[in-house]
């Protein structure tokens, strides 16, 4: 879901800040994200909403060409309208009047989204100026009943009206759905769809749990050449001691003529040739420990290289 993967990146990001996040965590975190990323992209598990905020604001879209240019009316400011109002952002739409029988709270949410507020006490003319209202207030009686839409669509000179009751108990009168161009949804009707959706989106899982599976194997298989990290470090550590004294005693008995220029090439000629010499090891190693099976290998390479085995090991 977006919204958990949001938070997972805003808490790693806090993490971050804090220095409290390591290479090991770092790279399984970074190919988390990754995946999360490709499995949205390649798949269509989040083509189809399910939420029924995100549902109502889904339907709008599909109703109006173009649902930015729409004005909005919200009411309510509580969690449902909170899903809504993500939802009402995240398609772009910038001009959403939002009232709640508390002020203060619809200022609130308005503010966080750049909207404007606007007092419950003025929902008759705000019925006449906006083009969809989502309501989800927890009030015990309609808020929206047929007599203030008739009135409202007077004013309207009967443009169209769209309104999604998400509430439960409702906040709009059946009665209002039979008047002419105003075209009411409830909470029943967004919830055959949301059920649609949930289905199409059960039909992708499988394909998203293989890539997420793939994955996790890649991970499991680095997370595995770690152990052998110990290994390569220390073969290449005296094999590159080696080379270097060999060169020191080289430069004192036969070439302690040379500049410093030409030691400086021949210093990196002979750690070429070093790491050129311990590629095909390393390479064994890492792949022998990606695949599980690098205990016997590691202990033969140190053997073969001169590197004392680790402490219990």
């Amino acid at each position: 879901e977006p919204q958990i993967l949001g938070q997972v990146k805003e808490a790693v990001s806090v993490a971050r800040s804090a220095n409290t996040v390591g290479a090991l965590l770092g790279r399984i975190l970074e190919r988390t994200f990754g995946v999360a990323k490709a499995v949205r992209t390649d798949t269509g598990i989040s083509r189809e909403v399910v939420s029924i905020g995100s549902v109502a604001v889904d339907l709008a879209c599909r109703i109006f060409d173009d649902l930015t240019t729409c004005r909005v009316l919200l009411i309510g400011a509580g969690k449902m309208a909170e899903t809504t109002a993500r939802s009402l952002t995240g398609a772009g739409v910038t001009r959403v009047y939002v009232t709640n029988r508390s002020y203060d709270r619809a200022a609130s949410l308005a503010a966080h989204h750049g909207w404007r507020a606007r007092s419950l006490d003025e929902l008759e003319d705000l019925l006449g100026q906006v083009d969809v209202v989502i309501s989800s207030t927890g009030a015990t009686r309609p808020l929206i009943t047929s007599t203030l839409v008739r009135q409202a669509v007077r004013v309207r000179k009967y443009r169209p009206l769209f309104v999604v009751d998400i509430a439960v108990p409702r906040d709009v009168e059946e009665a209002v759905g039979e008047i002419d161009t105003v075209y009411l949804y409830n909470v029943d009707d967004l919830q055959t769809i949301s059920e649609s959706n949930l289905a199409g989106r059960q039909r992708e899982v499988e394909a998203a749990e293989d890539m997420v599976r793939a994955e996790l194997e890649q991970v499991e298989g680095w997370f595995r050449t770690l152990a052998v990290k110990p290994t390569l470090t220390a073969i290449r550590a005296r094999a590159e001691a080696v080379a270097r004294a060999e060169l020191e005693r080289t430069w004192s008995k036969r070439l302690n003529h040379l500049e410093e220029a030409d030691k400086a090439s021949m210093e990196k000629m002979v750690e070429a040739m070093v790491a050129k010499l311990l590629h095909p090891t390393m390479s064994a190693l890492r792949a022998a420990a990606s695949n599980g099976d690098g205990t016997s290998l590691v202990s033969a390479a140190r053997t073969l290289h001169g590197v004392e085995e680790e402490e219990g090991g």
